[in-house]
């Protein structure tokens, strides 16, 4: 598991949109190379993510994420994400830490 801690975030995140920026450069960095099997013949990346520019000239970081769910996630008695489950056990790099 990936601990990440309220105290470890860097602060100045005012929206959404800057920490979900913030969580997919963590995730493709700490799962670079990891995959999934979706059939027996096709396998997807963990996490990627990537910079577009617009045809009007507009830049957009576009994510993608894979994380693997709870199957008890089928009958929520909680909140979706509480049944996320760990890719694999990997130390978030501390350059993605607020400074103690």
């Amino acid at each position: 598991m990936s601990l990440l801690s309220n105290t470890d975030l860097p602060e100045g995140f005012t929206t959404i949109e800057q920490l979900m920026v913030y969580l997919s450069v963590i995730a493709t960095t700490i799962h670079p190379n990891d995959s999934y099997l979706v059939t027996s013949t096709v396998t997807e990346k963990i996490a990627d993510a990537g910079i577009i520019r617009t045809e009007d000239g507009r830049d957009f970081y576009v994510g993608r994420f894979a994380v693997p769910l709870n199957p008890e996630y089928t009958t929520p008695d909680s909140p979706l994400w509480t049944y996320a489950q760990e890719v694999k056990n990997v130390d978030i790099p501390s350059r993605f830490k607020a400074a103690a």
